[in-house]
């Protein structure tokens, strides 16, 4: 038989979705001081990586609400040249 779990991951009272407590950027760094020089290397490519990864989300979020507000603005040749981005 299957049953329904509630979530074993949660957000501890008081900590907001996002924040990360010091004590386990403490607890990583010491678990990163454990490992050898290779898989340090490998988890601080994967650390970057994964911001890579979260950067181009963000990016691509904010072009597509540029976009969404030059669309808005068609027809009032004003406001759309404001918001246009000319380099």
């Amino acid at each position: 038989m299957i049953k329904d779990q509630l979530p074993t991951i949660f957000h501890p009272p008081g900590i907001p979705p996002g924040e990360i407590q010091p004590r386990l950027w403490d607890a990583l760094a010491a678990y990163r001081a454990t490992l050898s020089p290779a898989h340090q290397s490998l988890l601080d490519r994967y650390e970057l990586y994964i911001y890579k990864q979260w950067l181009r989300v963000y990016m691509r979020s904010k072009m597509i609400k540029h976009n969404k507000d030059l669309l808005q603005c068609v027809g009032d040749d004003r406001a759309l040249l404001e918001k246009l981005h000319i380099y």
